[in-house]
């Protein structure tokens, strides 16, 4: 499965649904902006620096080099898979949680938290688990059984014990049920469908290059499906993405199931 933490603005106290409605608006003039993009690609920079440490194995990035889009840089470590997209006014950390031991699960969840870590402290953000519809505590749920190591608060969002959110509040007295769903937010899933095309054709490279070098065993076959899988459910989002946008009767605003 992949594993999307996403991260957003937010002011201490600020209802998730209204942080995430503001930073998924457009915003024509900050896409135009290119003092937005000079200082969203020195970030981008920053961070690709900064993960270079945490990250094994090469990376392999992007940013952008002129207006008219929302994102300023992407970059994927091609060991371990895991993403990261910085767009005008959010970031997302992304990686595909495939069948590995329990050593290895332990620390790709170790790399994937710092990364978010990382990502946190130079943008300035708070870490939203679309999984949970709540700040992200540093535990990974879905993707193992194993516990992770919870990473302190200061600007992250990710409380040492999950007992605290961002503003000091208390957990528990906000619900999910009580939130719209982001990724119901035809913005969300567009980029959702960009991040597992970019896996996706990722994975495919790599299982293509080790086929083309006579590696093809069951490794790579995996690899392979789970690449074309995730390409697959990118084409699917985008085009539920497109549908939502279209079927909409307001601007921004998702239609009823």
């Amino acid at each position: 499965m992949t594993y999307d933490i996403t991260l957003y603005p937010r002011r201490p106290g600020q209802d998730w649904a209204e942080a995430i409605d503001a930073a998924e608006a457009d915003d024509e003039t900050l896409a135009a902006d290119e003092g937005a993009l000079a200082t969203g690609v020195d970030t981008f920079r920053r961070i690709e620096g900064r993960l270079r440490d945490v990250l094994d194995g090469p990376l392999e990035s992007w940013t952008a080099e002129e207006t008219g889009g929302d994102v300023y840089g992407e970059l994927t470590a091609t060991e371990t898979g895991i993403a990261v997209e910085l767009f005008d006014r959010s970031a997302e950390v992304s990686f595909t949680d495939t069948d590995r031991e329990d050593d290895e699960r332990a620390e790709l969840h170790r790399q994937v938290l710092r990364t978010v870590e990382v990502v946190a402290k130079e943008t300035g953000y708070v870490a939203y688990d679309p999984q949970t519809g709540d700040a992200f505590d540093g535990v990974i749920r879905d993707a193992s059984t194993l516990p992770a190591e919870g990473i302190p608060a200061d600007g992250t969002g990710m409380p040492e014990d999950g007992t605290a959110q961002p503003d000091g509040s208390e957990s528990g007295t906000d619900t999910a049920a009580e939130r719209p769903d982001p990724r119901r937010n035809p913005a969300s899933l567009r980029r959702r469908g960009w991040i597992y095309l970019l896996l996706g054709a990722v994975l495919v490279a790599l299982a293509g290059r080790q086929f083309g070098d006579g590696g093809g065993g069951i490794f790579t076959i995996v690899l392979m499906v789970i690449g074309v899988l995730d390409v697959l459910g990118g084409l699917f989002l985008l085009s539920v993405a497109k549908r939502m946008a279209d079927s909409s009767p307001v601007e921004g605003q998702t239609p009823d199931p």
